[in-house]
């Protein structure tokens, strides 16, 4: 039976923008009740289902009993960022504003607090409903008045956007290296959606830590809604409240959209989250040797992550001497077991996924970036980014 241990670490510090990081990175540590683990595997976790500690617990078990591999889920920045997993939802003035129109609207009294006032605007719209006296036309999705809503991530954090995360995953590398014997030439970056991404991150920062990438459904670059969503109008969470009511929601993130603001979300902040130009990708193979092997899943349908812009990933890596292979899925390929439907993430098996792309890769030599005291800059255009390993340390720097 696999073994389950709780650890922390020291986390990131957001070196972007000059923000201190005021809680440790917690992680779980799973490992085989076996002999040396062959090798560790992080199981990411995204936004959604997959972020459940319970749903992470029995994959790690699954990886750990079934192929003696060490596993961990790292708990890391912003990642409770839906309400579902801890994020709080939070109405800002405009919030209220948009709420109290709305009441005005259906001729509904107002109260003193927003969940009250929520419930006063649901029953008004269900009345007008039954009285013929709404029209659903007007509706978002011909059912639902849209508010919307900031989402506040747990432990007082805020979306900084795949950079700290991926970080917190190679800070807790550099604690596990310290401390737990594994196979260094067998470690595996797994996940779904946004982990997917964060997966892909990592191994840009550290190009010689990884064997391989097991990706389903990440996107290529920084989705801009997920960014700056408040100022483009762009919502990143729909949460429906009731049959009448639905919320558009934007993780609070302190990145600013236009050049005269502070904390401009700039070409380069955007192209070192990106995995779309040659250079960087260039970079990456030259500082790690071609070592990570590439396992794309995707769905021909996806609508949050382009598909066209995984292809170009996927044929930057190849075009630059990486093992890739990419799939895409269609509706031949939904089973209801392994491939559900072809909504983004495909609400896959992430056990059979495991499976099925564990067999295809190989592990390679077994030096780390933080063996290989190893510093990789990538160029911008105003700034570089550039990411130092020692025996027992990371930092990451822009110049």
């Amino acid at each position: 039976m696999a073994i389950h241990f709780e650890k922390t670490t020291t986390g990131a510090e957001d070196f972007e923008l000059g923000l201190k990081r005021e809680s440790p990175v917690r992680y779980t540590l799973t490992l085989p009740d076996s002999a040396e683990p062959r090798g560790l595997v992080f199981v990411i976790p995204g936004f959604g289902e997959d972020s459940n500690s319970e749903y992470a617990r029995k994959l790690r078990e699954f990886i750990a009993d079934q192929y003696a591999l060490a596993s961990t889920s790292v708990m890391y920045h912003a990642i409770q960022s839906r309400p579902a997993n801890g994020g709080q939802l939070g109405f800002e003035d405009h919030d209220i504003e948009l709420l109290t129109k709305k009441l005005q609207q259906y001729g509904s009294p107002i109260a003193n607090n927003i969940a009250e006032n929520v419930n006063l605007l649901d029953q008004a719209i269900t009345r007008a409903k039954a009285e013929n006296r709404c029209n659903i036309e007007t509706l978002f999705l011909n059912q639902y008045e849209l508010l919307t809503s900031s989402i506040y991530p747990g432990q007082g954090e805020y979306q900084n956007f795949g950079v700290m995360q991926a970080l917190d995953h190679l800070y807790v590398l550099g604690d596990l290296l310290q401390n737990v014997a594994f196979d260094r030439g067998n470690i595996i970056a797994f996940g779904s959606s946004h982990g997917g991404y964060i997966a892909n991150l990592m191994a840009k920062f550290a190009p010689n830590s990884f064997s391989a990438v097991l990706d389903n459904s990440s996107y290529a670059c920084a989705p801009l809604p997920y960014v700056v969503g408040r100022q483009l109008g762009c919502h990143e969470f729909l949460a429906t409240m009731s049959l009448n009511i639905a919320i558009a929601c934007f993780v609070v993130s302190p990145w600013r959209l236009h050049p005269h603001e502070k904390n401009f979300f700039s070409d380069d902040r955007q192209k070192i989250r990106s995995f779309l130009f040659d250079d960087d990708i260039k970079t990456m193979a030259a500082a790690g040797g071609n070592k990570t092997q590439y396992r794309f899943l995707h769905s021909e349908q996806d609508m949050i992550a382009k598909v066209e812009d995984k292809l170009k990933m996927a044929t930057l890596l190849q075009d630059n001497g990486f093992d890739v292979r990419i799939s895409l899925m269609g509706p031949k390929d939904v089973d209801g077991h392994f491939v559900k439907n072809l909504n983004h993430g495909m609400d896959l098996s992430l056990k059979t996924m495991f499976t099925k792309l564990y067999e295809t890769i190989q592990p390679r030599q077994p030096q780390t970036d933080f063996d290989l005291n190893s510093e990789i800059t990538y160029k911008g255009i105003d700034m570089d980014y550039t990411f130092t390993f020692r025996e027992k340390t990371l930092t990451a720097e822009t110049t």
